[in-house]
């Protein structure tokens, strides 16, 4: 039985849902809880609530943590904050989606991280599938606390640049939050990379989406209304910034889903240990793989797509 936390900023793309909705339906996995960040974190807490809710585990604690960084990105109008604006829409009502953010710097998740390692009989493995703002502030406030968790997962990075078409500075999930990833990254923790290049090789296509909307049941019909919510805004930002061959037309990319899957042990994903380094590129927070240096985490190098997506779809829509 694998216990985690999955720290989220749910609701701007889609593919955080699709992680949290694979956790659901692990029967092998033990979701202590959901901690939620970036943006807005109330809402974003509020949306992971209403999977929850719709699947039987409303349980599951989920507790809004940071809405703003520690440190802002230096990229001039980093692009991915033109983003927001249509979190919940499609399964939270108009009057759902009013939720406060009173407290932006609130320190609940990370006082949620630090508690339940805490009281875990064994290491608490933690998944952070965007900014780690959390996780650096609950490693400030406590300092054994890298000593006190499992493994930790995390969706971002670049590793091999070569392989991105897109500019360094479509990462997202590192450099909405430098300073944080900084201290992340620095920890000494037990650190699995699932870096962007990565992620992108791994997608559901139009007819995995119409097997969703079909045959799912109320959590995949759930993630069928955010996958349509998101497709407009999501057209336009691709044309704005001239992103050719992002196929966001057809295409929904399983970025975080990828990292829950090498989290819980997946076999369609293959890791190497690698010497990273977190280093600027002018403005851009890069991460670099020093072959020559002794490693410091563990790297998803590559992933088998198909087989992946394969999986995702039995497990996910039978909820």
């Amino acid at each position: 039985m694998t216990r985690l936390i999955l720290d989220t900023d749910i609701g701007t793309d889609v593919d955080d849902a699709l992680a949290l909705a694979l956790l659901i339906a692990q029967a092998d996995v033990d979701l202590v809880g959901v901690t939620t960040v970036h943006g807005h974190a109330p809402l974003r807490a509020a949306i992971a609530r209403s999977l929850l809710e719709v699947s039987g585990k409303r349980h599951v604690p989920v507790v809004a943590g940071r809405s703003i960084p520690l440190r802002r990105s230096s990229v001039a109008g980093f692009h991915w904050n033109e983003m927001w604006g249509h979190e919940g829409a499609g399964v939270l009502s108009d009057a759902e989606r009013e939720v406060p953010d009173d407290e932006p710097t609130r320190e609940d998740a990370a006082r949620f991280i630090i508690d339940a390692a805490g009281r875990a009989r064994d290491p608490l493995a933690v998944v952070t599938v965007g900014p780690v703002t959390n996780l650096a502030l609950a490693l400030q406030m406590e300092p054994g606390l890298a000593g006190a968790l499992g493994p930790v997962t995390i969706m971002g990075g670049i590793v091999e640049r070569h392989m991105v078409a897109w500019p360094a500075t479509f990462e997202t999930n590192l450099n909405s939050d430098p300073l944080a990833a900084v201290i992340v990254l620095g920890s000494g923790l037990d650190i699995t990379l699932v870096p962007l290049e990565v992620t992108l090789q791994v997608y559901l296509d139009r007819a995995d989406r119409d097997r969703l909307a079909g045959d799912g049941g109320p959590v995949s019909k759930k993630l069928v209304r955010l996958i349509e919510e998101m497709h407009e805004p999501f057209l336009g930002f691709a044309s704005k910034y001239g992103l050719d061959g992002s196929h966001f037309d057809e295409r929904t990319y399983l970025h975080d889903p990828l990292a829950v899957h090498v989290a819980t042990g997946g076999a369609h994903a293959t890791l190497r240990d690698a010497g990273i380094a977190v280093e600027y590129e002018g403005q851009i927070l890069r991460t670099i793989d020093h072959p020559e240096r002794r490693p410091n985490m563990r790297v998803c190098a590559a992933a088998d797509g198909p087989a992946f997506v394969a999986d995702w779809m039995d497990a996910v829509v039978a909820v």
